[in-house]
């Protein structure tokens, strides 16, 4: 019966080494999950900051494109003789 009693101890000691091993395990991997939800929240902020950047950039080129096409068609209009017909006018 000793024997018996022994070797369960000794089964419950590397039973145990082997759960704290897995647990530990687990823990590493939730901490790696944890920074990567940490540096995915990180880079779509930077993403969103950026777009709002860009979406400005994007607005203001726009807007300079259109002051530059209605400029530009001021001075055609100028230049042209009231008399002609232009393409753009039809």
């Amino acid at each position: 019966m000793k024997a018996i009693d022994e070797v369960y101890t000794v089964f419950l000691m590397e039973y145990a080494g082997c759960e704290d091993r897995i647990h530990k395990k687990w823990m590493r991997l939730q901490e790696a999950q944890d920074n990567l939800v940490k540096l995915a929240k990180e880079r779509q902020r930077m993403d969103e900051e950026a777009i709002k950047s860009s979406a400005s950039m994007h607005f203001s080129g726009l807007s300079k494109t259109r002051a530059a096409c209605t400029a530009f068609r001021t001075i055609i209009d100028r230049l042209a003789p009231p008399e002609q017909d232009t393409a753009n006018d039809k």
